[in-house]
């Protein structure tokens, strides 16, 4: 068995997840060093939003001038890895497609969120926190939407390689729907805190990014 370079879904992957989080990482570095957010491990502390690294100048800069490319780079994602998994026959056309869809809504949802950061005002704040929560929803969809198509793919004949690939996306995704349904859970029986928002929000951003990272490492099998 010979194994195929699939390079534009794998350096897409790697751009898009591993650029995210060096971004909204450094921007929070830059804007805790400006004095704009306190200093803290926002992961765990939640001290504070990814959005307040966005804000004001200079994080503003680094986070609005990185963060709009990847998300044009998370929509050619999208595209290839649509057209990557229906080649590898891991999904039918049909499938395919919403899922390409349904990842680049979530890409055009961030967008349009990154371009309302710094509005004031309530209804601002309010239209950019229900694009974020959209865009991660749809996000997800379409991420579980890959680790069912790989799934089922390595079920059927093995022609996605690596081996572990399969389980490592379903253990990806389920740990990011637990902390999702987490999140609802303490909203709807309002336990929610402010500082548990954020910190939810940091995990939510990095699990949806390491799933795409992680899919640099999918390749396609083929017969030699």
């Amino acid at each position: 068995m010979a194994v195929a370079r699939v390079d534009s879904p794998r350096w897409l992957a790697l751009i898009c997840g591993g650029g995210q989080i060096l971004a909204i990482n450094l921007a929070y570095v830059l804007a805790a060093h400006a004095g704009h957010v306190p200093w803290c491990l926002p992961y765990w502390d939640g001290c504070t939003s990814i959005s307040a690294t966005g804000r004001h100048l200079p994080e503003a800069v680094l986070f609005k001038a990185a963060m709009l490319p990847l998300a044009l780079c998370v929509i050619f994602y999208w595209r290839a890895m649509g057209r990557f998994l229906v080649s590898a026959g891991a999904t039918a056309g049909a499938t395919g497609r919403r899922m390409q869809w349904t990842g680049i809504s979530a890409a055009l949802l961030l967008t349009g969120y990154l371009l309302m950061l710094g509005i004031d005002g309530a209804t601002a704040r309010g239209l950019r926190h229900a694009l974020v929560v959209l865009s991660f929803a749809l996000t997800f969809i379409a991420q579980a939407l890959v680790t069912a198509a790989v799934r089922r793919c390595a079920t059927a004949g093995r022609a996605i390689s690596p081996e572990w690939m399969p389980g490592a996306l379903l253990l990806l995704s389920g740990v990011t729907l637990l902390l999702g349904l987490g999140n609802v859970l303490l909203e709807a029986l309002d336990l929610h805190t402010g500082r548990a928002e954020d910190a939810i929000e940091w995990n939510l951003a990095v699990l949806l990014d390491l799933h795409f990272a992680l899919t640099w490492f999918l390749r396609r099998k083929m017969q030699s």
